[in-house]
Order: C-alpha cells, then structure tokens, then sequence
C-alpha cells in the first residue's frame, strides 16, 4: 500500500476520513508485532515425556539438516524410521520397537486431530510447530496409510523461513526474460506441471513472491496450505464442505488480483479457474503431466472447452527435479559425434558425477536442482488449439525461441556442468503419454 496509509499515520487517516483520533491510536496494530501461532505446537510431554521430547527433537532437527520428508515404515521386524534427504534419497536411521511405534503414532495422530482408534482409513492431516530457540516455524504435513505390517506414516517438513525469491531458481537467461515479463501480466493463466516432488510448488510460490509487494489482492486454495504468504488469504479445501471449484467461486466476490488453484483435478475446478482467468485475474496452477505439452491435451480431456483453454492459457510449464552436479568434484565427459542425442542442440562434451564424491558433496551431488520446460500460448499455439489438432502441439512448441524440451533443458544443463549426463537422459518426455492424451482429447 501506499505510503501515507501506513498504520502508525492516524493524523492523516483522522483528517482524511474523519475517523476519531483516539480510536485510532487505541486500535491500529503496532507494526513491529510478529506473526504468532496459538501455542507452541510442540508436542506435549506431559502426554507421554519421552516420546514427546523425542518427536520434537525429531521434527526440529531434522528441519534444520533440511530433510525433506520423515518415514515411519512399518516392517516384519519393527518400525524403521526413514529420512528423505536433501540429495532426493532415502536413509535408514533406525528401527523402533513396535511398542513404542504406536506411542509415536498415537502421539502424531493427535497432533494432527486425526483419529487414533481407526487404523484402516487413508488419513491427511497437518501441523505446525515453533521451534523454542529461534522462534523459527515448521509446518508439517502427514499421510497415514495402512499396510499388510501395520501403519505406515509420512511427515513432509516445510520450513517457512524458507525465502521463495525467483532468483533463487535455476533458469536459462532466455527462459528468465521471458517468465518474468509474463508474470507482469494482470490476467490469463501460468499452469505449471510435474509429477510429485518436482518442485511445483516451489515454483509457484517464488512466482507468488515476485507479485506479492503489499498492492495485490492474493487469494489462494490449497490442499493442504503449504507455506504462510504475507497479507495472502489462503484456504485449506476440504472435499466435502470446501472442495476446490466452491473455493474458486468464492474468491471471485473477494476481489482478488491473483488466484492460485492448489491443483487442477477435475474438470468443475478447471472451468471455473478458466472463467478466473479469463475474467481479469491472474491465476497461477498446477496440474499432473509429465510435458507442456500434455497439459493442453489435459484439459481438453477434463472436459475444457479448446476455446476457452486458447484464451485463457499465458504460459505453460513442465519441470523436474534433478541432482545437481558437485562443482568441485564433477567430471566432463566426451560424447562421440555419431551417438544420437534425443535434442536439438547437441554438444561434444556433458558432465557426469564422479560416485567418488568428495569432501563437498555426496557422491558427486549436493541438493537438487529444477531442470524447467516453459512454453508460451502463442498465436501459434492458440491456433492449434482451437483448432483441436493437440497432435500439433509440440512441433509448434518447437518454433518458440525459448522453448527446450525437458531433455534438452537437461542436456543443456548437463554441458554447463550443472546435471549428470546420465540423470538428464532419465528426464526424456513420455512421448507415449503424451499420444495418449491427445488421442483421449481427440475422441
């Protein structure tokens, strides 16, 4: 907002409304007050000490090492407890004794307020802890699930000190003007695809970030509310009382700037996100398909009108998740000239790690990184659309400057030194998915 109506100013605010000066001053929210979360959200140890404090040292360290996800598994011989960790793989910590596994269950069952005495149903639920010190938020989200030996339990950890700035994001120069120019927009639609775990929501929320600087109406329905946005009205959908498109109709009388749709699931949701779209707001997206190009044959298929959808769309995304090349320890790697690369842009010489590792990384990786296909709804496109030859798209696609391939993103990545040779091949587009969904679209 603007300068002047900052909430310490009441002398402007009283001459230019005529609102009551002492009202004012005994009303307006000092500006230095934090953010507070009811309660610490840490578990409680007069419940059970032991496993309490195990769980909160649990939670808030493994934040802190920058794990992403937490496994209770259910075995023949106890419950091993697993971590995911930044590299993107999976380490055994240890195995608990299935006594004191369902103290733990028990305990994570009623921090989330999930039923502890139904062991057969699929449960979602969720939690938000403080940590003591630093006062930094963790939000937790839980999956519980039912196995032939017993509960299987999954934390993903969020820490929402995290900072979603675009910058952040690894993106080819011509991929970063062009993206940034349409988040600029006021109205139209950004889909971003990927399977689980490719960093869509990442993306979504360091675009989110870009636009939000306090002059822009933010409204977004999320499933389940992942990171706090600032001055954003985010609602957690339910499927029965606040399911995704009663949500999306809602914020249309919230005079929203912007719109971000958690998922695209079906094709109520996805109509009424076109009708957000095409109705002067910007609305960001997510949506299940393995390329950009799928996307479209996505919507036609959820039952979109191929109108509609060539109006509406901005730019469409499709991206993954990759280890990302150790820069101390990486090795370059000759490709003779007679190997066919699945790309446009071949090169003599890609990356490769070395399994060695060194004393920088693990095994020759250190994180992850987005590997991003970004295509825009040209005329070009719009065309093939509405023309619903969605056979067409990727050829056409093929004509925009800017656009690689996701293998050729990765295969481009991979001669900068950035990604394995042999992890970029692995993100070749699923072609044959993509001639399924345009056969479904087409019939």
């Amino acid at each position: 907002m603007a300068a002047k109506y900052n909430r310490s100013n009441c002398e402007y605010l009283a001459s230019e409304f005529g609102f009551d000066k002492n009202f004012l001053e005994n009303s307006i929210q000092n500006e230095n007050v934090k953010f507070d979360i009811k309660g610490s959200g840490l578990f409680n140890v007069k419940t059970d000490p032991s496993v309490a404090n195990f769980l909160n040292t649990l939670f808030i360290k493994a934040a802190d090492k920058h794990i992403s996800d937490i496994h209770f598994s259910s075995q023949p011989d106890g419950v091993h407890l697993i971590f995911r960790n930044g590299n993107g793989s999976l380490d055994e910590i240890m195995v608990i004794k299935p006594e004191n596994a369902l103290a733990i269950e028990n305990m994570i069952r009623t921090q989330c307020n999930i039923n502890v005495s139904d062991r057969e149903s699929l449960m979602d639920g969720g939690f938000m802890m403080i940590e003591p010190k630093e006062q930094k938020v963790i939000s937790v989200r839980v999956s519980i699930a039912p196995t032939q030996f017993g509960t299987k339990i999954v934390c993903r950890i969020l820490r929402q000190d995290e900072k979603f700035n675009l910058g952040n994001l690894y993106m080819a120069e011509d991929v970063k003007e062009v993206f940034y120019k349409t988040l600029k927009e006021e109205k139209g639609l950004i889909l971003i695809s990927g399977p689980t775990g490719s960093g869509k929501s990442t993306t979504l929320f360091c675009a989110l970030s870009h636009r939000n600087d306090g002059t822009v109406n933010i409204c977004t329905a999320e499933d389940p509310i992942e990171y706090m946005i600032k001055g954003a009205n985010q609602v957690q959908v339910h499927h029965r009382y606040r399911p995704f498109a009663k949500v999306l109709r809602s914020f249309l009388r919230q005079d929203p700037n912007i719109i971000m749709v958690g998922e695209l699931r079906d094709n109520e949701t996805a109509a009424v996100t076109m009708q957000a779209a095409n109705t002067g707001h910007l609305v960001f997206g997510t949506i299940h398909t393995n390329s950009a190009a799928a996307i479209i044959s996505r919507l036609l298929y959820m039952g979109v009108d191929r109108f509609v959808t060539a109006d509406a769309l901005l730019a469409f995304t499709a991206q993954r998740l990759v280890p990302k090349l150790c820069e101390h320890c990486r090795r370059p790697k000759s490709i003779p000239s007679s190997r066919t690369l699945p790309t446009r842009f071949p090169s003599d010489t890609y990356y490769e790690a070395n399994r060695q590792g060194c004393s920088h990384c693990n095994k020759g990786v250190k994180g992850k990184i987005p590997v991003m296909e970004f295509a825009l709804n040209t005329q070009a496109i719009k065309n093939v659309i509405a023309s619903g030859k969605t056979q067409d798209i990727q050829q056409t696609l093929y004509k925009q400057p800017q656009y690689r391939s996701l293998v050729e993103e990765a295969l481009r990545m991979s001669q900068e030194g950035l990604v394995d040779f042999h992890d970029a091949l692995s993100v070749e587009t699923d072609f044959d998915e993509l001639s399924q969904q345009t056969n479904a679209a087409e019939e």
